[in-house]
């Protein structure tokens, strides 16, 4: 599985990258920290899958998630925010979401994604 991640905190990014790539047979191919630069780096990326957080600068996450549905419709996108707000999990979903994970909740995402969580 080939993986795009999406958060304006690089320490989040650098924390996923290490779990999946340690947990999962997955490989980050790409990394954004807003959503301007999401979308390029997903179509230059050859994702699988993007794990993009709701919460960044310039552009939002459910914004993100239809511009990259909009140049790979093809791309899994998974929502991985700390929001629990009900309206924005439903906006993520109808952007083109498959799934929606709480970021207190990282081994579910890793389970998911296809790791073995010890």
């Amino acid at each position: 599985m080939r993986i795009v991640l999406v958060d304006d905190k690089a320490d989040i990014r650098r924390l996923l990258r290490q779990l999946l790539e340690t947990m999962t047979s997955s490989t980050v191919v790409g990394e954004a920290g807003d959503g301007d630069v999401a979308a390029q780096a997903v179509a230059t990326s050859q994702a699988d899958m993007v794990i993009l957080d709701y919460h960044m600068p310039r552009v939002d996450g459910i914004e993100v998630a239809r511009r990259i549905k909009a140049v790979r419709p093809s791309v899994e996108i998974v929502a991985f925010t700390s929001t629990h707000e009900e309206a924005v999990i439903a906006a993520f979903l109808a952007a083109g979401a498959s799934r929606h994970f709480d970021k207190a909740a990282v081994d579910d995402l890793l389970a998911y994604v296809g790791g073995r969580v010890p």
